[in-house]
């Protein structure tokens, strides 16, 4: 990946030491980006990457005591939840978007347990986002929006609503190994 080419995605405080989740894949193979916090721009450090899951750690000088939490379980079916981000980035709007939906079922594509699908609308530059409960804790980091085109090749049918997260027991594994505060 291009370390000049401009990614747009989502990432969420998860402490007030300034730590940002977001996904591996938005972060690519830099070791810092810039990050826009209420219209400034901030340098983002890569502090760990898990590609497998597909998720990263930044470090920035935000000690801001507004931070997400997490919840102490994962997701049940038919759950309300929703996903929180910058889809299309900039291009129609620099306003944070909120979409509501449900939890579908309680695994991703190829039975991947580590995801969850819902409903709720993610689009690009939704990736690494909250996915929240009712109660406003983190359930999810938004992850992909199934391939529509994809999909209708493979069985005829045009796909709708089907995009995917990865569940916070994931998450909290992820930020346990690499050391990085979260509170629940």
């Amino acid at each position: 990946m291009d370390e000049n080419i401009a990614v747009s995605g989502t990432s969420f405080l998860i402490n007030s030491e300034g730590n940002l989740l977001t996904n591996a894949h938005v972060v690519g193979s830099r070791n810092e980006m810039l990050v826009s916090f209420r219209g400034e721009e901030i340098v983002a450090r890569v502090v760990a990457t898990d590609q497998v899951n597909d998720l990263a750690v930044l470090s920035t000088s935000l000690k801001n005591k507004d931070f997400f939490k997490f919840s102490e379980k994962d997701v049940a079916r038919e759950e309300d939840i929703a996903a929180i981000g910058y889809g299309f980035g900039k291009r129609y709007s620099s306003d944070v978007k909120a979409t509501k939906g449900i939890v579908s079922a309680l695994s991703g594509i190829a039975n991947n347990y580590s995801h969850f699908q819902t409903d709720a609308a993610i689009q690009v530059g939704n990736s690494g986002g909250p996915i929240l409960n009712n109660s406003s804790a983190v359930v999810g980091v938004a992850v992909a929006k199934l391939n529509t085109e994809a999909a209708y090749k493979d069985s005829g049918t045009i796909a709708e609503n089907v995009n995917f997260a990865i569940k916070v027991s994931t998450v909290k594994q992820f930020l346990d190994s690499n050391n990085v505060l979260y509170e629940l």
